[in-house]
């Protein structure tokens, strides 16, 4: 029988589950309450994030997953084959991001979320003691930027973005507003997503702008990485290849490799 311990420390909570090996099924739940003037109670309740143990010598890499941002179960699973290499912390979005105004992602740029995402990367920050990666994928893309975009931001608060399958196209249905970052990024930034990728959001072409974009604006290197490998499929969405179903190796190994040679 699994056994399930609570213990209550000074602002979070940590649920423990499993045993010490490095796997899917090792993870704590951290629930990370907010109790700051700026949340707003009828939006935002407590945070809650898995952390999956790794090795603490290297970075940790926090993770806001794609879609709505609600399912941790769907948000890792992109990720399986960095478990135990790193910290990996996957962020539940407290509301769904996925709602569309103007071709936008608002909920991800209110003011309540934006504090709490800043919030929430500056408490994993101070626990750690160690560098902080941020990673968006997908619909997550659009959490990172309003969490590096914050109006307490630094050039160099993290130790490096992440891009991953990020929606990128200047009208329609979806768009990456990173013009809400006032000042030039000054960290390693990689964007990531698979040659075959057909999406016309955040397919091939989408990426290649993100990168055009994104070196003009950063300091520091800024990388692009296409994988191969994996299942041929080609469709309208790519569902398959957008999730790194069937390539899941691949993209964590060429993740590791960025964070480890630019940290």
């Amino acid at each position: 029988m699994k056994k399930i311990s609570i213990v209550i420390l000074v602002g979070f909570i940590f649920l423990t589950y499993g045993s010490n090996s490095f796997s899917k099924n090792n993870y704590e739940t951290i629930i990370i309450p907010c109790k700051s003037e700026e949340c707003n109670p009828a939006l935002l309740g407590p945070t809650v994030a898995r952390w999956y143990y790794g090795d603490n010598t290297k970075p940790t890499l926090m993770v806001y997953g794609g879609g709505p941002g609600q399912d941790l179960d769907v948000n890792f699973s992109p990720f399986t084959s960095v478990v135990g290499k790193m910290n990996l912390i996957i962020v539940r979005s407290q509301v769904p991001v996925i709602r569309i105004k103007g071709g936008k992602r608002p909920v991800a740029f209110d003011k309540h979320i934006i504090f709490r995402n800043e919030q929430v990367a500056e408490f994993i920050k101070k626990k750690i003691n160690q560098p902080l990666w941020l990673l968006g994928h997908s619909n997550g893309a659009h959490r990172l930027v309003g969490t590096i975009a914050g109006k307490t931001r630094k050039a160099d608060a993290y130790a490096g973005l992440i891009f991953s399958g990020s929606p990128n196209i200047s009208s329609g249905k979806f768009i990456l507003p990173l013009k809400r970052i006032k000042y030039k990024l000054n960290m390693p930034v990689l964007i990531i997503n698979h040659d075959r990728d057909r999406s016309i959001w955040h397919g091939v072409k989408a990426q290649k702008t993100l990168f055009k974009k994104i070196k003009k604006m950063n300091k520091q290197k800024t990388e692009l990485i296409l994988l191969k490998q994996g299942d041929p499929e080609i469709t309208k969405h790519n569902g398959g290849h957008h999730s790194f179903f069937t390539n899941q190796e691949e993209y964590g190994a060429e993740i590791i490799k960025f964070i480890l040679s630019n940290s």
